[in-house]
């Protein structure tokens, strides 16, 4: 049975490559990791003092100044400010006989945000062992349950990833695809990408890399309606599609099925994001540009910047956060993700 989901330091060879991203940026949180925060740039104007001292030192004072712009604008987009946040999460659970239990609900630990402070109890039940996700990403805990099952998951993320403009990212030569990538441009139980690929084709027409994939995801945020009810555990992107309708898991779904079609991989993310409403697990996507891993949401609830990843796979079937083998009846739930 699956459950799935509801409701730097810059060197100076960088800083002209700040400079122009703040001067290019929109003065409005659409384009910001951390909305409402504002930019103060101060540029040094009497660093050297003399006229033959400008002249002779004209690329040192073009460094400072452009040093100077550059910390704040690194804090505009985020880059600077990394951002910490508590996690709680509260699953109980009977079950009708003794069964094993697979969750998948602890955030993830690399190179774009670390776990502080996580305490994982069980209540009732017992831990059996951890294993590895998918792909080594997050860690997954056989438990034995029967006849209750009730866990509370508590801990810190410090998120340190760096604000990406996904329209800027070209497309990875699929021969330069590592092997562990090429999985996910095949379709899967929820993905049937195959389905897509005239419509692909025609709608998004012209567009390639990051431009294509910012450009599918507004395309499914704004005709797509957010309905807790118009979905199950079964249900496939194709579903969604025609009803044009669903949770953040349908979301998720098709856009990884528009976005295999067109040639790129895709895959699913489990994940806890602060602004979901109601709050609750939730479902993104990470495409495959540029020689790495994107994060997108299709539903607009969640910034790059503030989503902690627990897991990843093809769909829903590699990712939901608890898988019974065995019939479960879900007690109570609680997901509870805050700005420190």
């Amino acid at each position: 049975m699956k459950v799935g989901y509801g409701p730097v330091e810059h060197r100076a060879l960088n800083v002209g490559i700040a400079v122009n991203h703040f001067i290019n940026a929109k003065a409005s949180s659409n384009g910001s990791c951390n909305p409402g925060r504002r930019a103060v740039c101060l540029c040094p104007t009497t660093l050297l003092r003399t006229n033959q001292d400008r002249q002779n030192l004209k690329m040192v004072s073009t460094v400072l100044c452009l040093a100077a712009i550059a910390r704040p604008c690194l804090a505009f987009h985020g880059l600077e400010n990394d951002v910490l946040l508590s996690v709680r999460t509260h699953l109980a659970y009977t079950t009708e006989r003794v069964c094993d239990v697979l969750l998948q609900i602890e955030a993830n630990t690399d190179a774009a945000q670390v776990v502080h402070a996580s305490q994982f109890a069980v209540e009732h039940g017992a831990t059996l062992q951890d294993v590895e996700g998918e792909e080594g990403i997050g860690m997954r805990k056989w438990l034995r349950a029967g006849p209750r099952l009730e866990c509370t998951y508590e801990t810190r993320v410090e998120i340190t990833r760096p604000f990406v403009e996904l329209v800027g990212l070209a497309e990875t030569p699929r021969h330069q695809i590592p092997g562990s990538a090429i999985q996910y441009l095949m379709p899967s139980r929820y993905c049937q990408s195959e389905l897509f690929l005239d419509f692909t084709s025609r709608q998004f027409e012209g567009l390639s890399g990051g431009a294509l994939v910012q450009s599918m995801s507004t395309w499914i945020n704004a005709n797509f309606a957010y309905n807790n009810g118009a979905s199950h555990a079964g249900t496939t992107a194709t579903d969604s599609f025609a009803s044009m309708s669903g949770v953040c898991r349908d979301y998720a779904h098709v856009l990884i099925a528009f976005v295999r079609a067109v040639g790129i991989p895709a895959r699913f993310v489990s994940a806890y994001a602060p602004d979901v409403t109601p709050q609750d697990f939730h479902a993104v996507v990470e495409v495959y540009l540029a020689g790495g891993w994107h994060l997108v949401d299709p539903t607009g609830m969640a910034h790059p910047c503030d989503i902690v990843r627990i897991c990843v796979g093809r769909d829903a079937a590699d990712a939901s956060f608890l898988t019974s083998y065995g019939f479960v009846n879900l007690q109570e739930q609680s997901v509870d993700v805050k700005r420190l």
